[in-house]
């Protein structure tokens, strides 16, 4: 009987020690668990949402066209506003270009351009999106 009444002393004594071990280290390691979920969640969201991202180009990137057309237009997935657009043609400097045309937040911008001449054109734009998060990039373009 007392070897008996041991084996279960012990046994109980066994499973207070996993439960107050095993269990409490658990419900930190799910706390730990849902803690980087969060934050990894958090920081996903908020890359998804960070940019608009430009879809559309005229002229395209890239291309060779015969006739520079007298606006460019630059399409993109969200609203931005546009802040700077230059142009620079073969090797002389760089022009910026009007704007007013393309006030406020919109997600297509029609940008005029004044000159007509054959060659290599490399387009800089810079702008803000609705978020806060500024953008920029740059395409360019051949004429014919």
């Amino acid at each position: 009987i007392y070897i008996r009444y041991s084996f279960i002393l012990f046994q109980n004594q066994f499973e207070i020690f996993w439960y107050k071990n095993y269990i409490k280290s658990d419900v930190i390691f799910s706390k730990t668990k849902k803690f980087i979920l969060t934050i990894f969640i958090c920081l996903w969201s908020h890359c998804a949402v960070a940019h608009s991202p430009l879809n559309l180009t005229i002229p395209s990137d890239g291309s060779l066209i015969t006739e520079l057309p007298d606006k460019l237009i630059l399409e993109f997935k969200g609203s931005v506003r546009l802040t700077l657009v230059t142009i620079k043609h073969n090797d002389n400097s760089k022009i910026k270009l009007n704007l007013n045309s393309s006030l406020g937040f919109v997600s297509k911008h029609n940008v005029p351009v004044s000159f007509k001449d054959t060659g290599s054109y490399f387009v800089e734009w810079r702008g803000l999106g609705t978020d806060g998060h500024t953008l920029k990039g740059s395409f360019e373009f051949n004429v014919k």
